[in-house]
């Protein structure tokens, strides 16, 4: 699920730089925002901290006293950060997120609460646990349990490349877009007549969406499979003894270093746009037509409209309140979103522009908080359903109530 801020390769969860950074390359091709990200860092930190920046920034090979560097996702500027909040924040909130929304999806799924909303609601859970499930045991692993103390062999890399950085953007991107798809559902369903809702609101349609969302969100983020390589060295260990021990570089494909920045800018820009900032104010503008529909049914069921039967009958109270209990769950994932939107709209400035909006430390960090952030929004919606749909508490008491007598039945007998 996450953010990532680096000029190397990607994005994986909300990530403050992308941990396949040094893949080997010519110096010939860095970037003249490259230069001048490294001038502002040597005067602002000590020389090593200058030469791992360097490599964050502009995702190269970079090598000194002719020794290669490996891949080393612990000398990240914000790894302070990186270690309290992925090793022993994310942890107990992503087990808190899987139990809740597994709770949602199973009453969601309950034949008495079955509609095309609720299957874009269960969609949407699935998305969100499996964005934080996906990488915890890398969290586990590599912060909570001291791994960062030694480096990764190739096939770890792999696995820290797999299942912290791609696979759960890929989940977040589909998020992004079932709650985009969410809003724009709801509006139709409220606003619109019978046979609009008839083509674009029934369960088939809903399930197609679904399908095809995550198809897309794969395909965006499919590239980034295949970005680089993983090669074995041996490096002296971190813990000293004059030990060397397996580590790993990555080596640039072909395909990308050919393409390098024109690749890298575009994936940023389509990943800015198309995934953040377009669904965003789409988001906010259905938001806004969704509480003007809510506004005036309830006018309508006060009388004080004429000519609203129609109205009137699309919206009825318990219709109202779950229009009104989306819109909180929209508003929550607007709120979580905004600020990688902004962060990622400033990195295609700087990378277009050459122009240093904000120092490459502080940009790690501020996205080690926009993970925290998103990560905290996942549990919220469940206080949202409990707090403001009726049906969805009677369905899970009279689902676990049941669970409860089943199995008294069954010890009885």
């Amino acid at each position: 699920m996450m953010l990532s801020v680096s000029m190397s390769a990607g994005t994986g969860q909300f990530r403050a730089d992308d941990d396949t950074r040094n893949p080997i390359h010519h110096n010939d091709n860095i970037s003249n925002f490259t230069k001048q990200i490294n001038d502002v860092i040597t005067e602002s930190v000590d020389p090593t901290q200058s030469l791992f920046l360097e490599e964050l920034t502009n995702g190269y090979n970079n090598v000194s006293n002719g020794t290669t560097s490996p891949f080393d996702p612990s000398g990240s500027p914000a790894f302070f950060y990186e270690l309290y909040v992925y090793g022993y924040i994310f942890p107990p909130i992503t087990i808190l997120t899987i139990v809740v929304n597994t709770l949602e999806m199973i009453v969601y799924s309950h034949p008495s609460m079955r509609s095309p909303t609720s299957y874009l609601l269960v969609a949407m859970a699935l998305a969100d646990m499996l964005t934080g499930l996906i990488p915890l045991p890398v969290f586990f692993f590599y912060y909570t349990f001291g791994g960062y103390r030694h480096y990764m062999s190739v096939s770890g890399c792999y696995i820290y490349q797999y299942l912290r950085n791609i696979l759960p953007t890929i989940m977040h991107t589909a998020s992004i877009w079932l709650n985009l798809a969410l809003a724009i559902h709801r509006y139709i369903g409220v606003s619109h007549s019978k046979d609009i809702r008839g083509i674009y609101c029934t369960k088939r349609a809903v399930w197609t969406g679904i399908l095809i969302i995550h198809v897309c969100a794969t395909c965006v983020h499919l590239p980034r499979f295949f970005e680089v390589t993983f090669q074995p060295i041996k490096f002296p260990s971190k813990i000293g003894n004059n030990v060397l021990e397996e580590a790993c570089i990555p080596v640039e494909s072909d395909w990308y270093a050919s393409v390098d920045f024109t690749y890298f800018n575009m994936y940023f820009i389509t990943r800015a746009a198309v995934i953040q900032v377009l669904p965003c104010l789409l988001l906010g503008i259905f938001n806004c037509l969704l509480m003007k529909t809510v506004v005036m049914g309830n006018r309508a069921r006060k009388g004080l409209l004429e000519d609203n039967a129609k109205l009137e009958a699309r919206l009825s109270k318990e219709s109202i309140r779950t229009t009104v209990m989306l819109q909180v769950i929209l508003i929550l994932f607007l709120i979580s979103e905004v600020p990688v939107a902004v962060i990622l709209i400033i990195k295609v400035i700087q990378m277009n522009t050459g122009i240093l909006i904000i120092h490459p430390n502080a940009e790690a960090i501020l996205a080690v908080m926009s993970n925290l952030i998103i990560l905290l929004s996942y549990p919220m919606n469940f206080i949202v359903y409990c707090s403001m749909s009726r049906k969805f508490k009677k369905t899970m008491l009279k689902i676990f109530s049941q669970d409860c007598c089943d199995k008294k039945s069954v010890v009885w007998l």
